[in-house]
């Protein structure tokens, strides 16, 4: 899983896949290092296109997304921002998540 702190980062990625994932984090959340743990190993069951993203470096594009909480796991379909999740219980719902 690649780290970016670049917007345009985020928009190539969006826009380079049909379906894609960006794991949204800031870098003093100990709840946002667990969960990342968690999605590593669910990605060794589902490898799916996805970054990671301190979010503490793209102020605006959060705030279009009005993302609230974290650590945030988002889908974008087609360019297009779906569905997030930010209780992350466990790896099963996690792979669940990923396999919509």
């Amino acid at each position: 899983m690649n780290d970016t702190r670049q917007l345009s980062d985020i928009l190539t990625h969006i826009q380079s896949n049909s379906t894609c994932f960006i794991f949204g984090y800031t870098s003093m959340c100990g709840t946002c290092q667990m969960a990342e743990r968690m999605l590593n190993i669910a990605l060794d069951v589902r490898d799916v296109p996805i970054i990671k993203v301190n979010l503490n470096y793209v102020p605006q594009w959060t705030q279009s997304k009005e993302i609230q909480s974290v650590p945030i796991l988002m889908r974008f379909e087609n360019g297009e921002y779906v569905e997030f999740m930010t209780k992350m219980e466990g790896v099963v719902n996690i792979v669940n998540f990923l396999s919509k």
